[in-house]
Formats: structure tokens, C-alpha cells, sequence
């Protein structure tokens, strides 16, 4: 039977009150899966369980099954349920893996609601910082390509965030957006925030059931897969090898990225640089960047500008930019400003700061200063959390942090 399961178990959570359905739900055991909290409350009501016994409908097939809420936490936005029956056969339980590293290129798997027409709909994301924090609970930062473009990504909460490989893993599930300020029902800049498989893994049904393994059976068991061949899986102890700072990781990122990954071969420019081998980095890095990765774009533009190579940074920093990277926006800003077109460059400030650079908030709040005084002083508030010069700068106002 097991050979023949090859689909990922992935299910909608039946609708309720006209609604298209409530979200996505994926099994890690026969019969236990996890979803976002809020697929099963309400807006108005969010920490209370208001769906306790939903239905999910694995897909594609349309088998359904019954399910009971089990445990969860509202604010990190995470469900375990407890199923009344074991999975469709012919579906392949997902794995959870608690290591991820900044620069992964995943996979959401879900079921938005503007796609019902596609059994499951997959979104390609980059997982742009994975300690950052919402409400104070951890989250995962990611950039969504479909988002980016515009896609409504509603129903596809607690869809999970696939590691690339053989056997993919999940490594959080989908929660919610950053609104964009003029449309809050849209992600801006396509990013996106997942919660860890780490905050949910040590729930009592899931933890009863997962193998005693530790961090470093987990490596032993990357190694082997990595030893066979598994780019994927060579991808994954690099970066984990990367963290704990061991050298042997070097060789592992590069037989990902030679396999043509290109958050390793980033990963691996990133390592080489720290090395002092900073001529072989730059050729990985640009690598990575050729091969479309978002954030090693961002950083050779920025390398080329830190340089006083303008010219050559531009191109960089613009393929970066259309996809939504903050960074390289405000660095694009800089540029553009110093070359004369302040139209543009505050622009490029306004992009970068709707998407959460505090940088940018603060270049903008200074553009603004002296024509909209109410709006320099709310982008000052949005860089002061993290900016100190935003601070003073605001006291220099004579205005507080809210």
C-alpha cells in the first residue's frame, strides 16, 4: 500500500455559512492532521473554537472525513484534529521537519478560493526570515510568487510549507498576509507568514506518535538520503550544517546547488564570503541571483552599490525589486535619488516601506517632511520600533510613538 501512496494528504475544511470552505488541512499521521486556528473560529471571536467537529474533503478524490478539534493556540494560529476514520488510502501522510534556514525555496500546497477550479493549487515561496515575530509569536516570513502577482490567496490557510525533496516535509503552515494599506485583502509585496512546525510538533497527539529521533538522527538521516543523491536533501543539511556553523556543510550546498538550487548556491556565496573567500562567493551568489532567487539578487545589487557600481547594481536591484523585495527597493531608492529623479525614488521608498523596511519608512518620512507633515510622522511611528533615529527624530517633532 505504502508504494502507492503518492499523493500528499491534503484536504479543504467544508464550508460553513456560504463560504467557498474554510481553509486547507493536511494529515501528518492516518489520523491526525493540523491546520491555522482561525480556519476554525471566527473574526469576531477569534480565540474560541467555533468549529469544533469540521469535515475534511481530501483532494482529489472528494473522500471525506470526520474530525474533532483536539488542542491549538490562537495567537502562533495552529489546530491539531483528530480524525474519525484513517486517511484515504491512496494519500501519503506529511512529515514534519522543525529545520528551515533563511533562503529555502518551498512550497505552499492549498486551495484558494479564486482556483476552485484547480484540484490544489501549489505557491512557490522563499522563506525570508524565519525569527521574526507577530504579536509576539514566531512566525515564518515568506515571499509568494502568485501572491506578488496579485493572487488572493484566501482558503489556502493552513496549507503546509513543503521543503523541496523526495520526501517533502513540512516545515510550518500557512496563517495570513501582510495587508497591503490600500487594499487589506491583498499581500503586499507577496509576503506571506507561516507558522513553524516547531511551535505545534510537541502537541500530545502528534508527539505520542512521532519517532524519538533528535536533531542529530535527523542529520544521519539527511546525510544518507544527501549520499544517494537527494539534492533536496543535501539542500537541507547544508543549511542545517550552515547553522551550527560546521564546515562539512560547504560541500553539501554545493552539490545542491551544481543540482541547480538556487537558495543553496546563495547559502553557499553567503558561507564562502564569511570564509574570506569572498571572489568565490560572489560567483555562487551571482549564480543563485541568475537562477531567480529574490534574496541573492537583492544581495548582489547591493554588493555592486556598496562597490560605487552603480550602473551594474541597478539591474539587480530592479529584477529584486519586481518581485518585492524591500530591501533592494530602498537601495534602487537610494540611487535613483542620487542620480536626480526624486520622483522615482520616493516612489521606491513608499514600495519599500509598505513592505515593512523600516529604512525606507524613515527615508520616506524624511522626503515627506516638510509637504505632509501627518504622514512623515506615521512612517517615522512604523520605523520607530526598530529605528532609534526614527525615535529622535519624532522627538525632535515633539510627538510620541503613538
Amino acid at each position: 500500500m505504502s508504494g502507492a501512496r503518492s499523493r500528499l494528504a491534503l484536504a479543504k475544511i467544508l464550508p460553513l455559512e456560504g463560504r467557498l470552505h474554510l481553509g486547507t488541512a493536511f494529515a501528518t499521521r492516518d489520523n491526525v492532521a493540523v491546520t491555522a486556528f482561525h480556519c476554525l473560529s471566527r473574526d469576531d471571536n477569534p480565540g474560541e473554537v467555533v468549529v469544533p467537529h469540521p469535515t475534511l474533503e481530501f483532494n482529489p478524490g472528494g473522500k471525506r472525513v470526520a474530525a474533532s478539534f483536539e488542542e491549538g493556540d490562537p495567537a502562533e494560529d495552529w489546530a491539531v484534529l483528530k480524525l474519525g476514520e484513517s486517511i484515504p488510502g491512496e494519500f501519503r501522510p506529511i512529515a514534519l521537519c522543525t529545520e528551515v534556514q533563511d533562503g529555502e525555496v518551498c512550497r505552499c500546497l492549498g486551495f484558494p478560493q479564486d482556483a476552485e477550479e484547480i484540484s490544489r493549487f501549489p505557491e512557490k515561496v522563499t522563506v525570508l526570515d524565519t525569527e521574526a515575530e507577530i504579536e509576539g509569536a514566531r512566525v515564518l516570513t515568506l515571499h509568494g510568487e502568485a501572491a506578488a502577482a496579485g493572487m488572493a490567496l484566501h482558503g489556502m490557510s493552513g496549507s503546509p510549507v513543503l521543503l523541496k525533496g523526495a520526501q517533502e516535509e513540512a516545515v510550518g503552515l500557512l496563517r495570513r498576509h501582510l495587508p497591503r494599506i490600500d487594499d487589506p485583502e491583498m499581500p503586499a509585496g507577496g509576503k506571506l507568514f507561516a507558522c513553524p512546525t516547531a511551535l505545534f510538533s510537541g502537541a500530545a497527539i502528534l508527539n505520542a506518535e512521532l519517532p524519538e529521533e533528535g536533531e542529530q538522527g535527523h542529520i544521519e538521516r539527511l546525510r544518507s538520503a544527501a549520499g544517494l543523491g537527494d539534492s533536496g536533501a543535501a539542500a537541507r543539511l547544508g543549511h542545517l550544517l550552515r547553522a551550527r556553523g560546521e564546515a562539512e556543510a560547504e560541500a553539501w550546498l554545493e552539490q545542491a546547488a551544481r543540482a541547480g538550487d538556487a537558495a543553496a548556491a546563495f547559502a553557499l556565496g553567503r558561507m564562502l564570503e564569511q570564509s574570506q573567500r569572498g571572489a568565490e562567493g560572489r560567483v555562487w551568489i551571482r549564480r543563485a541571483a541568475m537562477s531567480g532567487d529574490i534574496a541573492a539578487a537583492a544581495t548582489l545589487g547591493v554588493r555592486l552599490r556598496q562597490e560605487g557600481r552603480n550602473d551594474a547594481a541597478i539591474d539587480w536591484l530592479e529584477r529584486a525589486t519586481e518581485s518585492g523585495d524591500a530591501m533592494a527597493a530602498h537601495t534602487l531608492a537610494l540611487i535613483r535619488e542620487e542620480y536626480g529623479d526624486l520622483t522615482e525614488a520616493e516612489r521606491l521608498q513608499r514600495y519599500a516601506a509598505e513592505r515593512g523596511d523600516p529604512r525606507a519608512a524613515l527615508s520616506l518620512a524624511r522626503m515627506l517632511r516638510e509637504r505632509d507633515r501627518d504622514e512623515a510622522i506615521y512612517w517615522l511611528r512604523r520605523a520607530a520600533t526598530v529605528d532609534p533615529d526614527a525615535v529622535r527624530e519624532l522627538e525632535a517633532l515633539g510627538v510620541g510613538l503613538a
